[in-house]
This record gives structure tokens, C-alpha cells and sequence, in this order.
């Protein structure tokens, strides 16, 4: 089943913070959220799936230096996977 990964950086205080959100395809035909869904090949009512897994995360950079928070600035906001201006949309959510 489909799911979303989202991506984190973690600052020398070890505050974490959300970089990035990106959508991962099971590749399944009968996961009708997967673009590999084909309803032709089966009988999509009583086969198939359109359930996401719950989003899972992982933290993919360090830096040194304190987060966003600890120096007073304000955190970016995270970056969904296939926005046109990089910026996360709750609303685009698949």
C-alpha cells in the first residue's frame, strides 16, 4: 500500500524538523491510490485496496548548528513532493 515519507533535519540541540514530504507507490494493481492500478485486469469493487499506510519518517540530515527555533527564526515550512512552488499544500494530499 501507498504511504507518504517525510523527511527530517536535526540541529546540534537535537530539535528535528520536517524538510520534506514525498509520496511513495506501492506499485500494487490492486492499490487504487498506486498508478500501476489497473481496474482491467481484475474486479476492482472486490479485489482492490485504497487504504494509505500511516506516514513514516526519517531523518536524513544533521547540522552542527541550533534549529530554527533555539536562534528565534522562524521554521521553514516543508516541502511537499510534487507542489509546483516547493512548498507543502494540505491541500494537494493524496
Amino acid at each position: 500500500m501507498c504511504y507518504h515519507l517525510i523527511t527530517f533535519t536535526e540541529g546540534g540541540c537535537n530539535h528535528r524538523w520536517a524538510t520534506k514530504r514525498h509520496y511513495i507507490d506501492c506499485n500494487m494493481t490492486v492499490c487504487r491510490l498506486s498508478q500501476r492500478h489497473s481496474s482491467e485486469t481484475h474486479k476492482c469493487p472486490a479485489e482492490c485496496i485504497d487504504m494509505n499506510l500511516p506516514d513514516q519518517s526519517i531523518c536524513l540530515y544533521q547540522q552542527p548548528g541550533l534549529c530554527y527555533t533555539c536562534r528565534g527564526l522562524e521554521t521553514p515550512r516543508m516541502k511537499n513532493y510534487d507542489s509546483e512552488d516547493d512548498e507543502y499544500d494540505s491541500e494537494n494530499d493524496e
